[in-house]
């Protein structure tokens, strides 16, 4: 059992003088000191670390925009398995960081449809966010219907890139 000497020997060496158990001890005395849970995966854990240098290298007061969340046709559910953006928004969320989701349509349907829409699809980000551990006070949502469109609503290629949730990092 180490001392306290010890550990502050510990703590006082140089990183590359740390054998890989000090550095990933530290790592957990640093996550717990910030309340953030350990990682459940390498992967989450390579979310982790590029959020971190991400907000380390981050100046200025403009968002940080993720890359955008795709949905099906007509309904809150994702139409692409890549969850990475998700997952990025949340590890932001964790480390601190106000997620504004905003939700977004095709222009097929009615304008209040669509915008109903668009507030199903934010409404369930926020709650997979939460189930996740984030707290509401981190989450900002707001549904713009086919308002905001990036692409062409003419090609069916355009009215899919349309159909999305952006996540943008304050």
């Amino acid at each position: 059992m180490a001392t306290n000497t010890q550990k502050e020997d510990f703590h006082n060496k140089k990183f590359e003088d740390q054998t890989l158990e000090e550095h990933h001890q530290i790592e957990d005395e640093v996550l717990a000191k910030n309340n953030l849970p350990k990682p459940t995966s390498a992967e989450h854990e390579r979310i982790r670390n590029l959020v971190e240098q991400k907000l380390k290298t981050h100046k200025g007061s403009d968002p940080i925009e993720l890359e955008p969340l795709y949905f099906v046709y007509d309904d809150a559910e994702f139409a692409v398995v890549d969850m990475e953006p998700f997952l990025i928004a949340v590890e932001y969320a964790l480390q601190g960081r106000m997620i504004l989701i905003e939700g977004h349509t095709d222009s097929h349907g009615a304008d209040n449809y669509n915008v109903k829409l668009s507030i199903q699809r934010v409404e369930k980000i926020r709650q997979l966010m939460h189930d996740m551990g984030v707290p509401d006070d981190h989450i900002s949502v707001v549904g713009y219907g086919e308002e905001v469109a990036i692409h062409d609503n003419s090609t069916e290629e355009g009215r899919q890139m349309n159909r999305r949730v952006d996540f943008k990092v304050f």
